[in-house]
């Protein structure tokens, strides 16, 4: 049995994955990505590769959309972006869970949807 396939590997980095989602999940994304860009390396080639990229391209494009709400936020729409960007932030981020306690990879994880 390798590393990648032991109970341990496998129980350590699923801590990892539900510990970076929840902490975006209660507002403390950046050290959420912060464990996710730790974790990266020993996460390659197994199924939590999947979880970590889908946490960091969610804080990225999270960011992203926070900067374009805050933008337009003079003009209204802003503030419906930034509704939006919260409540997609937050979706992926339970979905991220869900995957990580079921041991599921998130089969998409570089795509901008949910």
């Amino acid at each position: 049995m390798s590393y990648f396939e032991s109970d341990r590997y496998n129980s350590g980095m699923r801590m990892a994955v539900v510990v970076s989602n929840v902490l975006s999940i209660v507002g403390f994304g950046l050290i959420g990505v912060i464990v996710a860009y730790l974790k990266r390396s020993d996460a390659q080639g197994s199924l939590w590769e999947t979880h970590i990229t889908y946490i960091i391209r969610t804080f990225w494009l999270g960011v992203l959309g926070i900067i374009i709400g805050s933008a337009t936020a003079f003009i209204g729409i802003g503030v419906l972006i930034l509704f939006a960007v919260a409540l997609w932030w937050l979706i992926r981020s339970i979905k991220g869970v869900v995957k990580a306690i079921n041991y599921e990879p998130i089969h998409d994880p570089e795509t901008w949807l949910i």
